[in-house]
């Protein structure tokens, strides 16, 4: 769904990092055209959050944006087709959330990162890491190498594999999702959505995004393997709230892994007894991307590690398992 969010992340060292994730996107916007960083806010049903009002409070003593309305106001406005069960219905909304358009992201990124030097190479697996001198030799599965000073593993869900080009034991637990894009121009939505029974936000294109925490659960379940059942569990859904979805063209339907290492928690940092090694695995990589590569960064450099990345995402934890 690329949410750009804190609002459901716990404990609090875990929602201080999103949080700051949050934050790192205005300040990366302040460097870039950004066209693809949508700040438009995020509506939360009491139906879908359990707790939300104490949910609330607790963002609110944690210094996060929060805004209390109900369902009639909050989706009069901005969701007009939405089917509203209970019109006093309390909802959330949190003002400085939203959602980024990846494709156009990664493509102004790295623009930008190649206008300042960097080289970078699409499409290619790393194969071998091999120590040499004081440095790395890399190898492509088009048989190309190279040497580097330093490898960060930021693999995402074959993190794992590119730990075992140094030797090194990353124990991850992932998870499948699946989004689908629903080609709906008349649709008044100007918001991301968590409703009680789908998430729902704009996309490009005169689309809207769905997601469903019960179908990614179908399918970890292995309850549906047939691609065409589980995607007409998400439009039913989806119409439940939205009848304008149940003909809706369906513009994509998106599977992905979410890296998340074994104790669901991000694993960021240098990994000790392999010099050189840094490892930026975490779930919510779209919420925490640039901010971890920032901290990244100042850790490869000058050696800070910044005081937000606690021991908890420290990745010697799994040391002892190597």
């Amino acid at each position: 769904m690329a949410w750009l969010n804190a609002s459901s992340k716990r404990p609090k060292d875990y929602f201080d990092l999103n949080f700051a994730g949050v934050r790192e996107y205005y300040r990366l916007k302040s460097e870039l055209a950004a066209d693809w960083l949508h700040l438009t806010g995020t509506l939360a049903q009491a139906a879908c959050t359990p707790n939300l009002e104490d949910r609330a409070a607790e963002l609110e003593a944690w210094g996060y944006g929060v805004e209390r309305t109900n369902a009639a106001t909050a989706f009069g406005q901005h969701l007009p087709q939405a089917t509203i069960v209970d019109p006093d219905e309390f909802v959330a909304h949190y003002p400085d959330e939203g959602w980024i358009d990846t494709n156009g992201a990664t493509q102004e990124l790295i623009g930008a990162a190649a206008a300042c030097g960097a080289e970078y190479q699409q499409g290619c697996a790393v194969t071998r890491i091999d120590a040499e001198g004081s440095a790395y030799r890399l190898t492509l599965a088009d048989g190309t190498t190279f040497l580097t000073d330093v490898v960060v593993n930021a693999a995402g869900p074959k993190a794992d594999r590119i730990a075992a080009l140094v030797g090194r034991h990353l124990p991850l637990a992932p998870t499948k999702g699946m989004t689908i894009k629903f080609f709906a121009p008349d649709l008044d939505i100007d918001k991301i959505v968590l409703s009680d029974q789908v998430e729902i936000r704009p996309d490009v294109n005169g689309c809207v995004r769905t997601h469903s925490d019960a179908v990614d659960g179908m399918m970890a379940q292995g309850a549906a393997t047939d691609r065409t059942e589980i995607v007409e569990v998400m439009r039913t859904k989806a119409a439940n709230f939205l009848p304008a979805l149940e003909s809706a063209p369906i513009a994509g339907v998106y599977m992905g892994v979410r890296p998340i290492p074994e104790d669901q928690f991000s694993c960021v940092g240098a990994v000790d007894g392999i010099d050189n090694y840094f490892e930026a695995v975490t779930h919510s990589g779209v919420t925490m991307g640039p901010l971890i590569g920032r901290l990244i960064t100042e850790y490869v450099v000058d050696g800070t590690r910044n005081d937000l990345l606690t021991s908890r995402f420290d990745p010697n934890r799994f040391n002892e398992l190597s």
